[in-house]
């Protein structure tokens, strides 16, 4: 073992920031130097983990906060193999039965069904077995991941949560055998399950807790009478702030936790304001959480009926069932109960009449009302509810799907391929797959004209709060934004919007005064680029100070997005990106010195071969091609790339796109068709490569 080497990598990663390649660059240096020279395990495990998490946390392929975790977790791992007292395993343990035996409970437990009692009971069997194999502390975890399947069987403990972390015991045990120290979270978690008893010094001060919940309380009333989606995220970051020291204090408070994050989650990616009914039992939430701090301090348990009655209350918010016909007239005070006992009444004697039809007939509810009624049952047999991670790894599959029939059609094998029946069944496929992938890329996509709308209303109502008049123009070019991001888009808006308004619309006397009108406009115009969305605004009035743009660009910069401020004679122009994680693009597949380049066709205005006489020299340096009376200036892709190929320009093709205010030529080897492609967004460390927005 390379110690030096390795006090080193941990000196390296100290402070290490994800987003600051040049310093990322020597951890990975050292991290490939480490691996060449150990062959031992855990050890050569552990640094190929830790290589893999850094460049997967490069590329922005998993989000930052869990790279981080990831990262101090593995470097947690290799400490404790530096510790040589943590390093050995008690020499009374008899190692090699101790991890047979691991072995074989752990096959067990992969299998097991916590139904299925007689299993249950020869795995907890199991587990009294090993816990005379070992000694100290893992004797203790052992005991304890007994104590929570026990617990479970007799639904004392969240089932999940049990399964969870004796599964999470196993695994460190047979790291431990190998050289590993147990981590210290087990025991946090065994505290969290209540299968710990806490000392008193332990134990979580009520005071503190009885104060955040009154703070979040205070952020709910804010939400029900005027709705910002920083509110929400507030309230959420605020609950996971309580929930450790909450649930340590009454385990049975873990599902409500569990409860309120499933309510939370969907409005939070919408970034629309939550129902009454959600916010009625977020409320009833905080009010459990408090009830059970007063149980605590007068020495008693939280009622756990209260608990299961709300968690039923949460699952049917979720799964809302089918409302019948009669019901949905009720609830919603069309009619009454005497109303629909006559009606029924009445269709007993009249059979063949509906039950809509006779309330019709006797002027109990209108038309309208009925048709409306109607539409929203139907509505309510259309849809069901997905995880978001599922239908995001499904969008994954399919674009690895679409990519990899793309590496099939340009394999030469494939192209040497003769039999004709083949190459339609094949191009059969390749229809089915374009239609899945379209399907699949609509379901992650919603239309952003309601977030432009709520953000319209948003900054007008504010507008009239500081006693300012506002009229938001809207110019929307039917664009779409992945449904995660809508919520972050929204929020955004507003901020950008309150800025606007606070600090550049003047008050009506005030633009009086100037000889404009009372009523400022503030313009907001969306468009879908490429990879992104446009949003542009301008505003009539002052130019905002800069710490408040400062903050706004924070934010944008966050998401992942650009922010561009310039002034004007008439008042501030904003311009933001937003990039969209995946999309499909019809694009132009270009060979460039053995690289491939996709060039989206949307921006294609023509291709052809050029001639040397069609080159014209501008002020001795400057390039063109002259295109029927037209001077375009052209860009040598492989240039751009890897310096040059040398090729002159009769020996490419040109391709001439045009962006908005521009229109240039970029001359590639060979330009081999036209083909829909799966894009997806550049990280935030490699967004900044000139001329290139994704990859496929």
């Amino acid at each position: 073992m390379d110690k030096e080497g390795l006090q080193e990598l941990l000196s390296l990663f100290e402070g290490l920031d994800l987003e600051d390649l040049p310093s990322v660059g020597p951890a990975l240096q050292k991290l490939e130097g480490l691996l060449e020279g150990t062959k031992e395990e855990p050890l050569r495990g552990l640094l190929l983990e830790l290589k893999t998490t850094l460049e997967k946390a490069v590329l922005e392929e998993i989000p930052p906060k869990r790279a981080k975790g990831l990262i101090q977790e593995g470097l947690e791992r290799i400490r404790g193999l530096l510790d040589k007292e943590a390093s050995t395993p008690s020499e009374e343990i008899d190692k090699e039965k101790a991890l047979s035996a691991l072995d074989e409970i752990s096959f067990k437990f992969l299998g097991l069904d916590p139904e299925d009692l007689p299993q249950v009971g020869e795995v907890l069997k199991g587990f009294e077995e090993l816990v005379g194999l070992f000694k100290g502390k893992g004797a203790e975890l052992l005991e304890l991941a007994k104590k929570g399947l026990e617990k479970m069987v007799l639904e004392e403990v969240d089932q999940k949560e049990a399964y969870g972390f004796a599964s999470s015991v196993l695994q460190a045990l047979q790291r431990h055998l190998m050289g590993e120290p147990l981590p210290e979270e087990l025991w946090q978690r065994a505290q969290g399950l209540g299968l710990v008893e806490l000392r008193e010094e332990q134990r979580p001060e009520i005071g503190p807790l009885r104060d955040d919940l009154s703070r979040l309380q205070r952020i709910l009333l804010d939400i029900g009478s005027s709705y910002d989606p920083g509110l929400l995220r507030d309230l959420k970051e605020g609950l996971e702030g309580i929930k450790a020291p909450m649930v340590q204090l009454a385990p049975e408070l873990h599902a409500v936790f569990e409860g309120v994050e499933g309510l939370v989650e969907p409005w939070l990616r919408s970034g629309a304001r939550p129902k009454d009914s959600t916010l009625e039992l977020l409320a009833e939430a905080l009010d459990l959480m408090t009830g059970a701090l007063k149980a605590l301090e007068a020495g008693e348990g939280l009622d756990a009926s209260l608990v299961e009655g709300f968690l039923r209350k949460v699952q049917e918010e979720r799964q809302p069932r089918r409302r019948f016909f009669g019901e949905a007239l009720l609830q919603e005070g069309l009619v009454t109960e005497e109303d629909l006992k006559e009606a029924f009444e009445r269709q007993k004697a009249e059979p063949s009449k509906r039950l809509g039809e006779i309330l019709l007939e006797e002027g109990k509810v209108t038309l309208r009302d009925i048709l409306r009624v109607l539409r929203e049952q139907k509505g309510e047999e259309g849809t069901i509810a997905v995880e978001f991670r599922d239908l995001q790894k499904l969008t994954d599959l399919v674009g690895e799907l679409a990519v990899l029939q793309a590496v099939i059609r340009s394999n030469p094998t494939f192209l040497s391929i003769a039999d004709l029946k083949f190459l339609q069944e094949f191009e059969q496929l390749g229809r089915i797959t374009s239609d899945l992938q379209k399907t699949v890329m609509s379901m992650r996509m919603e239309p952003l004209e309601p977030v432009l709308l709520r953000a319209k209303e948003f900054a007008e109502n504010l507008a009239r709060e500081l006693g300012k008049e506002v009229q938001v123009e809207l110019e929307d070019e039917g664009t779409e934004v992945e449904v995660e991001k809508s919520g972050s888009v929204y929020e955004l808006l507003t901020r950008v919007l309150r800025l606007l308004v606070e600090e550049s619309v003047e008050i009506p006397t005030e633009r009086r005064s100037k000889g404009r009108e009372e009523k400022a406009k503030i313009s907001l115009k969306s468009q879908r680029r490429t990879s992104c969305i446009q949003l542009e605004l301008s505003c009539e009035g002052k130019l905002p100070k800069g710490e408040g743009l400062k903050q706004v660009a924070e934010f944008c910069e966050g998401l992942g997005g650009d922010f561009f401020y310039r002034e004007s004679q008439e008042g501030p122009r904003i311009s933001i990106k937003v990039p969209l994680g995946l999309v499909v693009v019809d694009g132009l597949l270009a060979k460039v010195s053995g690289r491939w380049y996709i060039i989206p066709t949307q921006s294609v205005r023509e291709v052809f071969l050029p001639r040397s006489e069609q080159v014209v020299t501008v002020t001795g340096r400057e390039e063109y091609l002259r295109v029927r009376e037209e001077l375009i200036p052209f860009v040598r892709l492989s240039e751009l790339s890897d310096g040059g190929n040398g090729k002159e320009v009769s020996q490419m093709q040109a391709v001439i796109v045009e962006a908005p205010g521009k229109t240039f030529a970029l001359l590639v080897d060979e330009v081999l068709g036209k083909q829909e492609f799966v894009i997806k967004a550049l990280g935030r460390a490699l967004k900044g490569i000139k001329g290139v927005v994704g990859g496929t």
